[in-house]
């Protein structure tokens, strides 16, 4: 209860009645766990995760990262990512709920770099969330796991939906790493590539059936409660696309080393800078609605900044590149930019998660503002040597954030660096992505529903 209290207090922004209050609640929930370490419980592994996420959430990650490591041996010790079929329907589907939501928050951290990872979704063998109204209901449902395949798929809710699509994306995320490590041509990076493309088009049909974006479905979704995960999936869903293509994008910060991108023809390129774009066009559209129509403050997920922010970068480096034949005007990438930064800055207004997102932004906007006044237009992204320096951790990286990465840089030499050192090593790696006959999570090559570097 106290750790739900603080973590209530904080995101609703109760701060100013209860000033003192959540940091003193959270402070007695970690007491409260310490004492009993020993002695593993649902509730406690429960608050523990909201500890953690507040500690997140007030600009902590070290703490954070460091008690996310205690979860996962907690989650463990409580055998909550194997299916305990003697349980009752409730208690079966509160322990599948929590162990998902642990993936989830450890790939806050991991970001698709597996030496960060204390709970990865391979370990998880229960079925995704069910259905909210049949939870409450408390009537018994089978949904379908991680690994169904396309004859086994159940019909899912929009919490499964968000999964799916977190799991896909560090997958693309892992290829993206991998890509920045191999120093040969990859032949099959084409191939590699349309197969990614394969489940996220799958799980976009899905989507499409079952919780369809337009206008008007946003605007009946005002009222709901589950407004912001029908935002999050949409936004995941055009993430997706844009984390898989923007490696295809020459001087871009996430692109492909050269030898790489010369291994695909230029036809595929050019496409895949229009599907870049059109999904941050589609990205844009969302939270341009969102802004004119949501007059309310709600609660979104944090994963909308990462989206938006991403989505800013992006339009900003397409309209000075020559990737695409009809490029948008820089005004225009501007205007986009822009929004995606009031979005964050009105429904984000106290996260320190949000806070350094919403600061490079307010860099990036003003340094483009300042090249188009001037003509003198950078094509090229200016933070390659901070990305290298950071292992390709974005901005928002809470490893990046936490004072101990620093200190670990120092101390490490640049041969300590793991990577492919052949093409055939980095090939073996990256030939395990998703495809038909493998279960999206399970492509293990050197970012949850998101991410960039």
């Amino acid at each position: 209860m106290l750790a739900i209290c603080a973590f209530t207090s904080l995101k609703m922004n109760w701060g100013r009645y209860f000033p003192t209050s959540s940091s003193a609640w959270v402070e007695q929930a970690e007491n409260i766990i310490w004492a009993s370490i020993d002695q593993p419980s649902v509730p406690m592994l429960q608050a523990l995760v909201l500890t953690i996420l507040y500690h997140i959430e007030v600009g902590r990650p070290e703490r954070a990262f460091m008690l996310a490591g205690v979860s996962a041996r907690m989650a463990i010790a409580l055998n909550i990512h194997n299916e305990q079929k003697d349980l009752e329907f409730i208690d079966r589907e509160v322990r599948r709920r929590l162990a998902w939501t642990l993936s989830i928050v450890d790939g806050l951290f991991s970001r698709g770099l597996p030496e960060y990872e204390v709970f990865p979704c391979e370990i998880i063998y229960v079925q995704l969330p069910c259905r909210e109204n049949i939870f409450n209901s408390e009537a018994f449902s089978e949904t379908e796991t991680l690994s169904a395949s396309d004859s086994r798929r159940l019909e899912g809710g929009r919490q499964a939906m968000c999964i799916r699509l977190g799991v896909l994306r560090r997958d693309i995320m892992r290829l993206t790493r991998q890509l920045a490590l191999t120093e040969h041509s990859l032949p099959q990076l084409e191939s590699l590539v349309q197969n990614l493309d394969k489940n996220v088009l799958e799980i976009g049909s899905d989507i499409s059936t079952t919780f369809p974006y337009s206008k008007a479905n946003l605007i009946r979704m005002l009222d709901s409660r589950w407004l912001p995960r029908f935002i999050a999936i949409h936004l995941s869903l055009h993430q997706a696309y844009c984390d898989l293509y923007r490696i295809f994008l020459p001087g871009y910060r996430e692109d492909a080393p050269v030898i790489s991108l010369k291994s695909v023809g230029a036809e595929f390129s050019a496409n895949a800078a229009a599907i870049c774009y059109q999904h941050a066009r589609a990205t844009i559209q969302i939270l341009s609605d969102l802004q004119e129509h949501c007059k309310a403050w709600r609660l979104f997920d944090s994963d909308l900044t990462v989206c938006a922010y991403h989505t800013s970068r992006l339009v900003l480096f397409l309209a000075q590149s020559s990737s695409l034949e009809l490029p948008p005007s820089t005004t225009d990438a501007l205007n986009g930019a822009k929004l995606c930064l009031s979005v964050i800055e009105r429904f984000f207004p106290t996260s320190a998660f949000s806070r350094v997102i919403v600061e490079e932004l307010e860099t990036l906007i003003a340094r483009r503002t300042a090249e188009a006044s001037t003509g003198q237009l950078q094509p090229q992204e200016s933070d390659e040597s901070v990305a290298q320096n950071h292992r390709h951790l974005a901005v928002y990286s809470l490893v990046r954030q936490s004072r101990f990465f620093y200190e670990g840089l120092r101390h490490r030499s640049p041969s300590q660096t793991p990577g492919p050192s052949t093409v055939a090593e980095a090939a073996a790696v990256m030939t395990m992505s998703p495809v038909a006959d493998v279960v999206p999570g399970s492509l293990d090559c050197p970012e949850l529903g998101s991410g960039g570097r």
